[in-house]
Formats: C-alpha cells, sequence, structure tokens
C-alpha cells in the first residue's frame, strides 16, 4: 500500500487576492479556535492513518500562522502519526509575512521546503491581483529563503494578467529562474464571477487577453523550459504529485469537499532532464465562471 502525503489547509489570509475563489477567510480572528480544533482533528484518526511520507501546508495563507501554533501542529502530527525519514516538510508562504527570523524558525522545527507565492515581479500587476507584498518583498522573501538554509524553493507565478505582454512574461520567467528554484509552478489567471476581478471584468472595466494569446504565453513558458540556460535550475522530482493527481491524500482543517480534487486543477507538467516545470491553463475551483469579456469577444 502507497504511504499517503498528509495536506493541511489553513483557510486564513489577512486579506483575499481579488482573483481568489479557492476557501478562505480574509480575517485571522478566528485563528485561534480554528487551532484548537484542528489539534483536535488531528488526534482522530490515528487509528486509521498511521503514516505519512510527506507533509504539506497549505492555504489560504499558511505564513499567517505564529511559530508557536506552527509548532503545537507539527507537534501533534508526530505524536499522533509516523513520518517517513527524509520526509518532504512544505509550508505556502506570503512574501509580505515573513522575515529572516521567521525563516530560521520554520527551518528549525522540520520545515525543509517552501513555496512562495510571488505570482509576479511587477508592482502594478501585484496591486492589480490585490497582492499584499511588492517586487521588493519577493526578491527579499526569496534571498532568506536561501540565507536561512533553504535549498528547495518553489515559486508560483501568474500569467495572462491584462496588461501583461509575453516580453514582460519572459522577464518574470526570467527573473524567477535567476534565482535557482526547484520548483517553478505558472498558473493562468481566470476569474471566477464572484471574486473582485471577476465582477470588474464583467462591468467591462478591463479585459481579458484573448484566447490566442492565452495559448502564446502558455507556448512561450513551455520553450522556455527549453532553454539550456535554466538547466541548472531543474529539479528531479515534483513536489505536490500525490496531492495533485494520485488522490491520495487527507485533508484535515476547514475545507470543503469541492476543493479537494480541484486545487489546483488541471496542471500540465513538462518533464525534462530530470526536471519538472508545472504550468496550468486555469486556476479556478469552481464551474461558476464570468462571463468577462476577452478582445477576442469583442472584436
Amino acid at each position: 500500500m502507497q504511504i499517503p502525503g498528509l495536506y493541511i489547509h489553513i483557510p486564513f489570509c489577512h486579506q483575499k487576492c481579488n482573483y481568489c475563489n479557492f476557501y478562505s477567510i480574509g480575517s485571522v480572528d478566528d485563528l485561534s479556535r480554528f487551532i484548537k480544533v484542528l489539534l483536535k482533528e488531528l488526534s482522530l484518526y490515528n487509528q486509521k492513518l498511521n503514516s505519512f511520507d510527506t507533509i504539506y501546508i497549505g492555504g489560504g495563507t499558511p505564513s499567517v500562522l505564529s511559530i508557536q501554533n506552527l509548532e503545537d501542529i507539527l507537534a501533534e502530527i508526530r505524536k499522533n502519526y509516523r513520518i517517513m525519514a527524509e520526509s518532504e516538510l512544505t509550508i505556502e508562504v506570503n512574501p509580505a509575512d515573513i522575515d529572516a527570523t521567521y525563516l530560521t524558525s520554520l527551518r528549525q522545527l522540520g520545515v525543509n521546503r517552501l513555496n512562495i507565492g510571488i505570482q509576479s515581479f511587477d508592482d502594478s500587476i501585484l496591486r492589480f491581483l490585490g497582492r499584499r507584498h511588492n517586487q521588493q518583498q519577493a526578491v527579499y522573501a526569496i534571498d532568506a529563503s536561501h540565507t536561512a538554509g533553504f535549498d528547495n524553493i518553489g515559486l508560483d507565478l501568474i500569467y495572462g494578467v491584462p496588461g501583461q505582454t509575453l516580453m514582460t512574461w519572459q522577464e518574470t520567467l526570467s527573473q524567477a529562474l535567476s534565482f535557482q528554484p526547484q520548483h517553478l509552478s505558472c498558473y493562468q489567471l481566470t476569474l471566477d464571477a464572484d471574486t473582485p476581478l471577476g465582477r470588474q471584468c464583467n462591468k467591462g472595466l478591463f479585459e481579458l487577453p484573448r484566447e490566442g494569446e492565452q495559448a502564446d504565453f502558455f507556448m512561450k513558458t513551455s520553450e522556455f523550459w527549453k532553454m539550456p540556460a535554466i538547466s541548472t535550475t531543474r529539479c528531479p522530482i515534483l513536489p505536490g504529485v500525490s496531492y495533485w493527481f494520485q488522490g491520495i491524500i487527507r485533508n484535515t482543517g476547514n475545507i470543503p469537499p469541492t476543493s479537494v480534487s480541484a486545487h489546483p486543477p488541471t496542471p500540465l507538467c513538462k518533464e525534462s532532464d530530470g526536471g519538472t516545470i508545472v504550468l496550468s491553463a486555469d486556476i479556478s475551483t469552481t464551474s461558476k465562471k464570468t462571463s468577462c469579456p476577452s478582445r477576442d469577444r469583442n472584436s
């Protein structure tokens, strides 16, 4: 029997991003109460599940957790379950939340992989998306993570943003890969009707890139990955495959069942020389899409 990985969803953010339709709460008021319930739930399943080969703490924004919160969660996991030797322990972080002290403390807790929500190195795009960090904080987050001793880092990027060009997207890819991350995830911006950007788009305040342009972004990313100059950034494994494809996760925390199989949806993997980049043509987790016009529909 294959050993499962453990995914814990932390459904809290200081504020929700303008495009986000994942289950999360734009407030941390109930965080303490949630942690108490989570710790209780972790103790309820040790008769059904006894071992995990990976731990992934996602969200939401898990970096809203204090080091004490994380210490309590990991202690409860280790008390109730056997964690395989050399297991990967990942936490997603927002660049606006972390500093050198926080990162060093994560390493001391046994966290050995970070997934950093960069999304873009362009301040105008970050503001459009409603991200809390800026370009300077994005760069600092990556540099500080390396300094703290993390040698397994994943970066998330978003393409297909109104106003973004293939040239600026290639510059974003180049900057991301200059940090030599072990994992790079690139997601196409797709808007749900119930998000702030979805509502703005439906009102005609902006237009999404046309379908052909979106395909160009996707192909540019794929082609960029084949370039010999980036071969040193390729990693031997794809962290998260067990969560996204194999369906063997046990989700703990306040996460709706519809998100279990849909987060993230249908990523496409490009593998070359033992390395992996994740490309996604859709970051939406629901079927309720916006009718936001693209330039194809208006031309």
